[in-house]
């Protein structure tokens, strides 16, 4: 992850974006003498206002602040909106089309931690990244199908996550509980059928202009939109630097779940990009793709066809 040196740059909302101003600092100068901590428990369960995030490079902001409450009933403030609430390994939109290859991007909260200073009494504020996920993203050379993945690095998370399509009579894409093949085979034997894919978010595309995607939750129930603003490009962005993307989730959840939600959101993101990122085909060359693929689409049914680009 970042270096302790590489601190994240403030947040400069609605197209502000002038890269030359000095990042701040988040770490008390040396001068100051030793502090003492003021730890706030920072619990799976704390039940999570509905908050907006958007990301600015590889740093994730609280569009606006928020607050939760923890199982004891102690409110907890969440950082201030110029400092990041999560942070990935590297920009999303830098990773160009992952074809043959498998790429992996770590995905972090960000804690953020108070200390009273031992001489003048004041608040001084530091941080540490959180390993909560880590994001992979994968295109087998010469291959129509695609694998999102989200491995969990930590037991505070909604587990390892498949991204793909939502399946036969379904439109949009879900977030599928990825089992074992161990899991998936203990339950076969015990009942005799093949296991139904547990799902926790279904995305399904309102606006295609805008890139506005609902996520719902296995209830039908609306947690959560995405979309993306366009601003003016300013020297020193690329293409991509100029649009800011955004997620809005619009109903309480646990930290376990937004969390979870955020780091999916991320490879929701990776997933979109790369299907913009991925050069067009001809029909020559969708053509000799199908006549190399002929001998294992004979052996394949409907049902079996995958993820396909779209």
């Amino acid at each position: 992850m970042a270096s302790k040196s590489e601190q994240p740059p403030p947040y400069l909302p609605e197209g502000d974006n002038d890269d030359t101003q000095q990042p701040t600092s988040l770490l008390p100068t040396e001068e100051e003498p030793p502090a003492y901590a003021l730890e706030v428990p920072i619990s799976p369960d704390d039940v999570l206002a509905p908050a907006t995030f958007v990301m600015r490079g590889r740093f994730i902001y609280p569009a606006t602040p928020s607050t939760s409450s923890s199982s004891s009933g102690a409110a907890a403030t969440s950082p201030d909106p110029s400092h990041p609430a999560y942070q990935l390994s590297r920009k999303i939109h830098m990773m160009g089309t992952p074809s043959g290859d498998r790429h992996l991007i770590e995905f972090e909260r960000v804690d953020y931690k108070f200390r009273t200073h031992s001489r003048t009494g004041s608040l001084v504020q530091k941080h540490r990244g959180k390993s909560m996920y880590k994001l992979e993203y994968y295109v087998p050379a010469l291959s129509m199908t695609w694998q999102a993945i989200a491995q969990p690095m930590s037991s505070r998370t909604l587990g390892e996550v498949e991204i793909r399509i939502a399946g036969l009579f379904h439109t949009g894409y879900r977030a599928f509980k990825k089992s074992s093949e161990e899991e998936e085979a203990y339950i076969r034997r015990k009942t005799g059928k093949i296991p139904k894919k547990e799902w926790y978010f279904e995305m399904k595309k309102v606006d295609g202009k805008q890139g506005v995607w609902e996520w719902r939750d296995s209830e039908g129930k609306l947690v959560a939109r995405q979309w993306r603003d366009q601003h003016v490009q300013q020297p020193g962005m690329d293409d991509h630097e100029e649009n800011e993307y955004k997620l809005e989730v619009v109903t309480e959840v646990s930290r376990r779940v937004m969390d979870s939600m955020v780091a999916l959101w991320c490879l929701w993101l990776w997933h979109l990009h790369a299907v913009e990122a991925k050069p067009k085909k001809s029909w020559r060359d969708r053509k000799e793709l199908m006549e190399k693929k002929k001998p294992e689409l004979k052996g394949m049914t409907l049902g079996s066809y995958g993820n396909r680009i779209r």
